[in-house]
Parts: C-alpha cells; sequence; structure tokens
C-alpha cells in the first residue's frame, strides 16, 4: 500500500530529512512531496491526491499558528492533518476537533517509527476506508447479478 505524504514544511533540512527517512522505511512504501509555504502545499493539493499532510504550523510569512491549519482547511476539508510543530503553541482538545487535527506530534518526533506509525494509523485508514468502499459496491454488483430471481409462470 502506497501512503502519499504532503510535509509542509519551511526549514528544507527537516524536511529532507524527515522525506527521507519515511522513503527509505522497509515496512511501508511512502511516497513523498515537499512544499515550503502555504500556497506551493495549497496548490499541491489541488493538483495531486495526498492521503495524509505533515503540517509545520509556522510557515512564515504567510502563516503562523492555527490560521496554518484554517487555511488548509477552507479548500481540503477532509484531508488527514498531522501537526509537527517546534513552537509553544498551545492546542486545545476542543480546537484539535473543531480543525480536525488528526494528531499533533512535538519536533522532534520521539521516533521515525513514532511518527509512521502516526501516518499509517491517519493517513493508510483513508486509503482502506476508500478500498473498504469499492469493494462495497463490487459485492453489491456481484449481489445484483447473482441474486435469486422469484419466478411465476416459468418467467423471472
Amino acid at each position: 500500500m502506497d501512503i502519499r505524504i504532503l510535509i509542509v514544511e519551511d526549514e528544507e533540512s527537516t524536511a529532507t530529512i524527515l522525506g527521507m527517512a519515511l522513503e527509505a522505511y522497509p515496512a511501508a512504501r511512502f511516497l513523498v512531496s515537499h512544499a515550503s509555504t502555504l500556497s506551493n502545499a495549497l496548490i499541491q493539493l489541488a493538483e495531486h491526491k495526498f492521503d495524509i499532510v505533515l503540517l509545520d504550523l509556522n510557515l512564515p510569512p504567510e502563516s503562523e499558528g492555527l490560521d496554518t491549519v484554517v487555511a488548509l482547511r477552507e479548500q481540503h476539508a477532509n484531508i488527514p492533518i498531522i501537526v509537527n510543530t517546534g513552537g509553544n503553541i498551545e492546542i486545545t482538545d476542543k480546537q484539535q476537533l473543531d480543525l480536525k487535527i488528526s494528531d499533533i506530534i512535538r519536533k522532534p518526533p520521539p521516533s521515525i517509527e513514532f511518527l509512521i506509525a502516526r501516518i499509517i494509523r491517519f493517513g493508510g485508514s483513508q486509503q482502506l476506508a476508500n478500498a473498504g468502499d469499492r469493494l462495497s459496491k463490487k459485492v453489491d454488483i456481484a449481489y445484483d447479478i447473482l441474486k435469486p430471481r422469484k419466478f411465476t409462470n416459468g418467467h423471472a
């Protein structure tokens, strides 16, 4: 299963290290893209399909704090977002629920495995849900084809 990740991070070195660590992880296949600004992230999200966004909240000069999530949510309401921040931003449980933030991880993450587990949990679950929907539709079609028919006077 491929998980497509958009890393939105203004620090190039952080984005590069994260991307390399994710792409090198042997137990899963991560397809990583990077955006260094909020506007670039919005363009990439509009043009490509991603399963999850790993989002730094501070993207100066365009956006800082929860305004970054709000701006992203205005155009992409349902994509899973993991906030990855090094700042001293406090996010309440209500804010996390209201903005549909899947998880919040402080920089640096405790380990790459910790981060990967979160990415698979939230990004992979979206893929599994989509695959389940496709399978359900195929089962419905097969059932319609194979369902028993009532016969009256020798006709179906």
